[in-house]
């Protein structure tokens, strides 16, 4: 048996039942309204599942928006910080001041050659200054005018500051004892001449040495603001001005007052301002507008001391006007467009939580509509559960990550800048190391023998080394009188720095031997001197800061004493003071060079910076240009404060947390340290990552779920609801795939049972259906037979058929097979038939050859009534030990069949018993005519042909009286049976009286009638009858008559061949003879076995028969 076919058209004849006719469906139920209980489900459903989530994910977004808009904010009020800070270190009253006679010294100068001018020049410029103020110009000549307050004694004043600034010029230090002593002196009866303006102690030797600075006295009863420049165009010398400032009339608030009226920055959304602690009319802002506000706001930060103040859309900054100062300075400025941004956002993305909770409600009613109308399928409610189970705990995913990230950022962000705190602080105190090894290298300069012997040349050559080393920059020895044996000096084209050498060596030899004399405490006699001088010749041995006198220069300073050695080699008391300088900035400088070097090697990751405070252009290492402006904001801050809090600033491909400090022991320099920021944040790079790909995960993992539910659970639940639709649409060809044993499996299993036992009984109805059809049109028993045996064949899978029949009275030993098969497979046959019979069930017998297959034998009886059999041949056994190898269904098939065909076989017997012969089994003549009359008319109707034979057995009476009736029984019997192996199924042989047979022909013409006739005519001349050991020869005569386009009668059409047959009979007997009036061309077709068209004439007599082979009896 062939295995089932798979799911699609199966290899089984369609056997689809056809559409029930119109209003024979049976009527379908209407669905059932769906209960409160379903509707809350769904409710419930869309709420937790997706209303919630897009809650917690809109809350997700409001929050991170809140959190960028705070920051935001944060960034602007650390702007304005250090903008306010900046405009405080831009608006001190030394600075302003600096500014504008800085200015005046500009204007006067260009207006020179204009005179017309300067009266309102100076006049412009006293006014701008303090009430009091005096200036005092003099030109080329000497000539001195007084413009301002009264000023006695300024001319001796202007007299001694151009002497002394002369003599400064020429050479002199006045920084010396001796020099600075002698100009003291000099310049005693016109200061304290001057007491009464300037004050007590005022520092007139730093007036003389610093022109363009602004000079306060020293007396806190009275002080004064002295300021002089020179003027000249292009180094000509025009003159020069002074002006004196009593120090009470200088506001502190000075600076500010003249400021911030013209700053342009100020706008109704913006400005700066100052206002007094103490005193509430002192208030100021550079936008009169915002001034109430400011005042308010002010008012709040007197009772709080908090700052920023954020009150709605404005934000106060407050920072003191300096450390001791009441004063203090303010930014007011709106952030109302952050506000507005926020709420936009947060407006935004509300209408899109909105949008998509409406779209979302309106999937869900159409979605619960149709699931409650024609219904969804499971693949669909399985998706959207799957999915709409993943939203909730995505976004609480979402949710809590964007709440690690914010936090952890600003952990992130602290713990990098105090990463980044303590190293900057390493990187200051670790030049204490530095110095102290430098120190080091200095004192073993005293032990070189060239230094020691003051050997000039090879010190030059030592010096120069040093020099080019960066170990030093200058070397001096001094005697005990303060001559200067040895200097490199003459390398640097400066001869006032020998003199202020040559003086600090004598200090330091004479301070040397008064500690060894007195026993005291250098340090305390440097403090008791108070001199500059004496402080640095006392910490000998020691690296020391200091600016050179006359100079801005900072320096390191080294000084210590040398023992020189007699002509002998051995020391002597005689010692010698070696001086030591480093340019400050250059030491620093090759300190950070060096440290940032190393950092790198150290660790790769955190960097070090440093920017020149004087010139923040100067920066170690080099700095890109958008890093270095993009640093401004934080240089302003560490201005402020000494650290800065790390931030991020951007550079040219990349971000970096950066923080700055000033330094406490590099105070020239502004010490940096930055990180990488993707660095610092990469934890939470890691973690978007991680969520990122948890998303993804998940996602792709209810898909997988999703898939693989479908496959294997979804897909045979459709694929069953598909094949119960074939089922419902009557076809029943559909076979399930059987993919996994579960309860799936077993119920697409027990589908397709199901399917095949449908499919099977209706093969069964259809099978009967013919067969009763074909009973009912057709009363030939072989005929039915046969396409039993067909379906039979196709059914069991077969290659071959056929029908096995028990002749009555011969018994069932005697088989008659209805086809011609080899003999040895014929016995075969009739043995399995016959065994069946026996049996009354199923048999099956093997081939005699050695192929595998065999003969089925299906036996047909009724009650005690036996028929014969179907016999079907198979390529494969179908025995299995003693039982058959048939499923039930074909078992059933096969029985149902059978039985069938039994009764339908029975009734056919029945009914033949009516309309045929008993003895010749043929149709009896009342029959024979009534079928006669319907073929005469369907050949009339169709215009077809029809032929008529009669024949009758010549000398038939010679063979009753001669041998009996029984011969002339088996006579009639055997010429019977030549008549049916001759015809065709469709055609009628009948006996129509004794000895006389008649054949109806339908659909044959009149030459193939002939041939029909002779064929029969032969067949019984060369037939073998024997009755015992008798044999017997026998022949016909046949009329044969045709319509030919007539329509004639039943009783002339049988008149007609009755006349050919007398005609047969009268020519002698064993001969065909056609009805006179009808004549014949060359035959067309033969209907059954042919004999020459040659053996008759036009008229339809016989010509010399060929001889006919003599033919076997049917078995």
């Amino acid at each position: 048996m062939s295995p089932p076919a798979p799911f699609s058209e199966g290899s089984q004849p369609s056997t689809s039942a056809s559409a029930p006719a119109a209003g024979g469906e049976s009527p379908s139920l209407a669905p059932a309204a769906p209960s409160r209980r379903t509707w809350l489900g769904w409710l419930t459903v869309f709420i937790l599942f997706f209303a919630v989530p897009l809650g917690i994910l809109y809350e997700g977004y409001r929050i991170y928006s809140t959190s960028q808009s705070a920051d935001a904010q944060d960034r602007l009020i650390q702007y304005y910080t250090r903008e306010l800070t900046s405009l405080r270190n831009h608006v001190s009253n030394d600075r302003v001041l600096r500014q504008m006679f800085h200015s005046f010294r500009d204007s006067y100068v260009r207006s020179y050659t204009k005179p017309g001018k300067l009266p309102s020049l100076i006049a412009n410029t006293l006014k701008e200054l303090p009430a009091t103020s005096t200036l005092i110009l003099w030109d080329a000549s000497g000539t001195i005018k007084i413009e301002g307050a009264p000023f006695p004694g300024g001319e001796a004043l202007i007299n001694l500051l151009r002497k002394g600034h002369a003599r400064y010029a020429e050479g002199n230090n006045l920084q010396t004892s001796e020099a600075g002593e002698a100009f003291a002196k000099e310049a005693a009866p016109i200061v304290k001449s001057l007491e009464p303006i300037l004050g007590k102690d005022f520092p007139l030797q730093a007036l003389v040495l610093a022109p363009g600075t602004l000079i306060m006295g020293d007396d806190p009863a009275n002080p004064c603001v002295l300021y002089w420049d020179l003027l000249k165009d292009q180094g000509t010398p025009l003159g020069g001005f002074l002006a004196v400032l009593p120090g009470r009339s200088i506001p502190e608030t000075f600076g500010l007052a003249y400021v911030l009226p013209s700053d342009q920055a100020a706008n109704p959304e913006f400005s700066n301002g100052f206002a007094s602690m103490e005193d509430p009319t002192l208030f100021q802002a550079a936008f009169p507008g915002l001034e109430p506000l400011a005042k308010r706001f002010f008012n709040q930060y007197r009772l709080t001391l908090e700052s920023p103040i954020i009150d709605k859309d404005w934000v106060f900054v407050v920072i003191p006007f300096s450390e001791s100062s009441t004063v203090r300075l303010f930014s007011i400025f709106s952030i109302r467009r952050f506000r507005l941004d926020l709420e936009t956002s947060t407006w935004h993305g509300l209408l899109l939580t909105l949008f998509l909770l409406a779209g979302g409600g309106m999937l869900f009613w159409q979605a619960y509509q149709r699931a409650h109308s024609t219904g969804l399928s499971i693949k669909i409610k399985l998706a959207g559960l799957f999915l709409l189970s993943m939203m909730l705990p995505l976004s609480l995913l979402v949710l809590l990550g964007l709440h690690y990230s914010l936090d952890r950022t600003k952990i992130l962000t602290s713990e990098a800048g105090q990463r980044l705190a303590r190293e900057l602080k390493r990187l200051d105190d670790n030049i204490v190391e530095f110095h102290r090894l430098r120190t080091i290298q200095w004192q073993g300069l005293k032990d070189l023998p060239e230094v020691k012997a003051l050997d000039r040349g090879q010190l030059s050559a030592t010096g120069k080394a040093l020099r080019e080393k960066k170990l030093l920059e200058r070397l001096y020895i001094v005697d005990a009188s303060g001559t200067v044996l040895f200097d490199q000096d003459h390398l640097f084209g400066d001869p006032s720095r020998k003199a202020f050498a040559g003086e600090l060596g004598r200090r330091a030899l004479e301070l040397a031997g008064l500690g060894r004399r007195s026993g005291i405490d250098l340090n305390a006699k440097d403090v008791l001197t108070r001199g500059f001088a004496n402080r640095l010749a006392g910490q000998r041995g020691q690296l020391q800061q200091a600016i050179w006198p006359g100079t801005t220069t900072k320096v390191y300073l080294f000084v210590d004493l040398v023992h020189v050695d007699g002509p002998d080699g051995r020391p002597t008391k005689n010692q010698r003071a070696l001086i030591v300088t480093m340019d400050k900035t250059a030491l620093d400088r090759e300190y950070l060079a060096e440290a940032i070097r190393n950092q790198v090697r150290r660790d790769p990751d955190l960097h070090f910076l440093a920017l020149n405070r004087d010139d923040l252009t100067d920066t170690i290492p080099e700095l890109r240009a958008v890093f270095k402006a993009n640093l401004l904001p934080l240089i302003s801050t560490v201005q402020i404060r000494d650290f800065s809090e790390a931030e991020r600033v951007p550079d040219e491909d990349r971000s970096l947390l950066v923080a700055l400090s000033q330094g406490r022991l590099i105070e020239d320099y502004l010490l940096g340290a930055h990180l990488d920021y993707n660095q610092v944040m990469e934890s939470i790079d890691r973690m978007y990552s991680f969520i990122g790909i948890a998303l993804i995960l998940s996602i792709l993992g209810s898909l997988t779920l999703v898939a693989i539910l479908g496959r294997n659970f979804i897909h045979p639940i459709s694929t069953l609801s598909f094949g119960t639709r074939a089922i419902a649409s009557g076809d029943l060809t559909k076979t399930l795939p059987v993919e996994e044993k579960d309860e799936l499996g077993e119920l697409s299993q027990a589908f397709n049972n199901m399917t095949t036992r449908l499919r099977n009984r209706l093969t069964e109805l259809t099978v009967l259906y013919h067969l009763t059809q074909k009973a009912s049109t057709s009363h030939n028993q072989r005929e039915v037979f046969d396409l039993a045996a067909r379906h039979l064949k196709d059914h069991l899978g077969a290659f071959d058929c056929g029908t096995a029949w028990i002749n009555e009275g011969e018994g069932k030993e005697n088989l008659y097979l209805a086809e011609n098969r080899e003999a040895m497979l014929a016995g075969t046959i009739r043995k399995t038939v016959y065994e069946a019979i026996k049996k009354r069930h199923l048999h099956f017998g093997p081939f005699p050859t050695k192929d595998p297959g065999g003969v089925l034998g299906i036996p047909l009886f009724f009650e005690e009534k036996e028929f014969g059999g179907i016999y079907l041949l198979f390529r494969q056994s179908l025995s299995k030990g003693p039982q058959l190898n048939l499923t039930p269904d074909e078992r059933s098939f096969i029985e149902t069949l059978r039985h069938h065909l039994s009764l339908i076989i029975e009734k056919q017997r029945l009914f033949e018993q009516a309309i045929t012969d008993g003895l010749t089994r043929l149709y009896v003549r009342r029959f024979f005519l009534a079928t006669l009359e319907k073929e005469l008319a369907r050949a009339r109707r169709y215009k077809t042909e029809l032929c008529l034979l009669l024949l009758d057995i010549d000398h038939f009476k010679k063979f009753n009286d001669t041998y009996g009736h029984q011969v002339g029984d088996l006579v009639l019997r055997e010429t019977a049976q030549r008549i049916i192996e001759c015809i065709r199924a469709v055609d009628y042989p009948g006996r129509y009286g004794g000895e006389e047979m008649a054949v109806i022909l339908p659909q044959t013409s009149l030459q193939d009638g002939l041939l029909v006739a002779e064929r029969i005519r032969a067949c019984v001349e060369s037939a073998a009858y024997t009755h015992n050991d008798l044999r017997l020869s026998v022949t016909v005569s046949i009329g044969v008559t045709s319509v030919c386009g007539r329509h004639p009668t039943v009783e002339a059409f049988v008149e007609e061949v009755d006349k050919a047959l007398y005609r047969a009979k009268a020519e002698g007997r064993n001969r065909v003879v056609m009805a006179e009036g009808l004549s014949v061309s060359a035959p067309t077709a033969t209907p059954g076995p042919a004999s020459p068209a040659e053996a008759y004439t036009p008229d339809g007599k016989l010509l010399a028969p060929p001889p006919t082979p003599p033919r076997k009896p049917p078995a």
